[in-house]
């Protein structure tokens, strides 16, 4: 096993270099994959010279590709990195006539890597200089924790976590970096009242030490979150917590530091303590920042109201600036008879965190909506974006996820209609700088049970999203389904637990393979906390595949093409006798180098056999020219590569 790690103290006014993904799990010969490098918590710089070791009998740089952080910032003179032997090279810098260059958080550049040995490989910071417009060299924190080749994935199925006396429940995991395990944390009564406990397990699903207190204060402490900081000198991850040590008529946002999975000597701190209440906590990280969000209810001008906070801290705690209203509602109050935001959730991008909520409001009807806005790593906030507008009750919207694929957002949630005999698992892709792509779409649509709240979390190559269904005599099921990041369905839905009684609130988290921890009735007695860890996720998945896979036809001409390309698809004449339909699941989508969706042609799915032919002018979904380059035009299990020129 080949592994790195290289950490300097983080100088003042300094900011993080790092490469993600951290780790690229062993690869077939030929395939490829690609990695960003991704710079957080910049005030200022001019320029940049940055070079990158790897093994050449192993991995072999195809592309390297600007990134869209300094794109943001005006006229830049940027080289198309230049590619040898064992190395890559970028070079940037920004024009005297431009101002300076920007500022927050955001991937640099990217290379994309073709796989030509089976050994390992790190991938190394040789060279790295950071330049202010005088050319003095800048302080920069370079974090490199990973390597490509050096662990497999594998499939260990259900094991328990918890089974102490008394109620284990809500879990979530996270994956801690730099000793490469597992953190489980839940709210446990086994004291009498409620603390807040966690768990180590090892990538291949065997615990790791025993459970271990996070916090066992007085009064509750209920509904924590953990998030993963790979910045500064130690690598700490910080859990977070609802904390009655008050009284029952008041909580507050707690959190404490866990240094290699287990808690530091020093003692929890306050994030949140204010009057009323504070209470269901999320985290996450982006850059060296987090960013703590909960539901916040206070007196609001007499108002009955709740609404979404946030607060910024650092990688040792310390608070930055005051805490973020997320979710305003303009005056007149009068006009509102009642206003609500909560079930927030987070996910964390390239350059800013993505803040979800639910939103209820009540004037002569009860209206639910789903909202979204950004956070910088610096604070600023953007726009509110509605996801899903104005449904009347009885109908609603209710508890969104969400999770960053490197590109876009996924966010979803439960939906019920028609007094909820309708239960559907939703979905909505989101672009990095906050838009809504597409319409939303159904992920899972329940025949005859009760669908409770999903979520979702992206395993580097797809989303995959959980959630526990009634299926009738008490019974809950954990299930699951894969969404591909341009949100089509990749396979039919899947059991990950089906044992007695109830399975219910799972969450998943991504390290080496997809972890799904949940909470288990499955001994009659009380809650214990039990996993899943796989991939593949899904081993009780009935795939049907697609009939059609060996007979589709695909051909796109001219190529290469400047203005205009024609594709034609269908089914091999041979196989016409064999169908008398091709599925909608199938239509035309084109990716460029890095994989990303760029282009779908879903009106052009087939009903019929006969041939069809559609045209691709060289643009995107949203109707802007795509650069000159390779693109890979995709039918079913086909696909042909096109270059397309200035």
């Amino acid at each position: 096993m080949t592994f790195l790690s290289v950490s300097f103290w983080l100088f003042a006014h300094s900011f993080v270099l790092s490469i993600e993904p951290a780790r690229i799990a062993p690869l077939a010969m030929d395939d490829t994959f690609r990695v960003s490098v991704n710079v957080a918590d910049v005030s200022h710089f001019y320029g940049y010279n940055i070079s990158i070791t790897f093994d050449s009998l192993v991995l072999e740089a195809l592309e390297v590709t600007q990134g869209s952080f300094l794109r943001r910032f005006g006229i830049t003179l940027w080289d198309d990195g230049s590619i040898m032997p064992g190395a890559v090279n970028d070079i940037y810098e920004a024009l005297f006539s431009s101002p300076k260059a920007g500022v927050g958080s955001g991937t640099l550049f990217s290379v994309k890597f073709k796989v030509i040995g089976t050994d390992n490989s790190q991938l190394h910071f040789a060279e790295v200089d950071f330049t202010d417009p005088d050319a003095y060299l800048l302080p920069c924190f370079t974090l490199l924790d990973g390597w490509y080749g050096s662990q497999n994935t594998l499939n260990y199925g259900e094991f328990q976590i918890s089974n102490d006396d008394n109620y284990q429940a809500l879990a979530q995991a996270r994956w801690i970096g730099n000793i490469s395990k597992y953190c489980v944390v839940w709210q446990d009564m086994r004291s009498g009242n409620y603390d807040i406990y966690g768990q180590l397990v090892n990538p291949d699903g065997t615990l790791s030490g025993a459970n271990y207190a996070v916090i066992d204060s007085v009064g509750n402490q209920l509904e924590p979150a953990v998030a993963y900081n790979p910045t500064g000198f130690f690598k700490m991850a910080l859990v977070v917590w609802t904390d009655y040590r008050r009284g029952a008529d008041s909580a507050d946002i707690y959190g404490r530091f866990l240094y290699n999975g287990n808690p530091v000597t020093n003692p929890e701190f306050a994030i949140a303590h204010h009057p009323g209440f504070q209470y269901n906590p999320q985290i996450a990280r982006c850059g060296s920042r987090y960013l703590v969000i909960w539901q916040d209810i206070k007196d609001d001008s007499g108002i009955d109201t709740s609404h979404i906070y946030g607060q910024l801290l650092t990688n040792t705690g310390s608070t930055i600036g005051s805490p973020i209203k997320i979710s305003p509602v303009p005056p007149p109050y009068d006009e509102w008879y009642d206003n609500y935001n909560f079930s927030p959730a987070i996910a964390a991008g390239d350059s800013a965190f993505l803040i979800v909520w639910h939103h209820y409001y009540r004037r002569a009807m009860q209206y639910h909506q789903l909202r979204s806005r950004l956070i910088d790593t610096l604070g600023n906030i953007g726009d509110i974006v509605t996801i899903v507008e104005d449904v009347p009750y009885p109908d609603y919207h209710f508890q969104p996820s969400c999770a960053f694929d490197g590109s876009n957002y996924l966010v979803v949630w439960a939906y019920t209609a028609n007094g909820e005999l309708q239960q559907e698992i939703k979905g909505q892709l989101v672009s990095g700088s906050g838009i809504l792509i597409d319409t939303n779409f159904i992920i899972y649509e329940a025949s005859n049970g009760f669908v409770h709240p999903p979520r979702v979390n992206f395993d580097g190559s797809n989303y995959l999203v959980v959630w526990d269904e009634e299926v009738g005599d008490g019974a809950d099921y954990i299930k699951g389904r894969r969404v591909a990041p341009d949100g089509s369905l990749i396979d039919n839905p899947f059991i990950l637990c089906s044992a007695p009684y109830q399975q219910t609130f799972p969450s998943c988290a991504m390290g080496t393979s997809s972890i799904v921890v949940w909470q288990d009735y499955r001994n009659g007695t009380d809650y214990d906390i039990w996993g899943y860890l796989g991939p593949p996720i899904g081993r009780k998945e009935q795939n049907i595949g697609c009939p059609f896979a060996d007979v589709l036809h695909l051909e796109v001409y001219p190529n290469p093409f400047s203005k205009q390309t024609k594709i034609c698809f269908g089914i091999e004449p041979s196989a016409k006798n064999t169908f008398s339909t091709i599925p909608s699941a199938l239509g035309i989508h084109i990716y460029d180098a890095a994989g990303r969706l760029v282009k779908s042609f879903k009106h052009a799915m087939l009903d019929a056999l006969s041939p069809k032919q559609i045209s691709w002018d060289g643009t995107d979904n949203t109707g802007m020219p795509v650069k000159a380059g390779v693109y890979f035009v995709v039918f079913g299990n086909r696909s042909s590569k096109v270059l397309h020129l200035k």
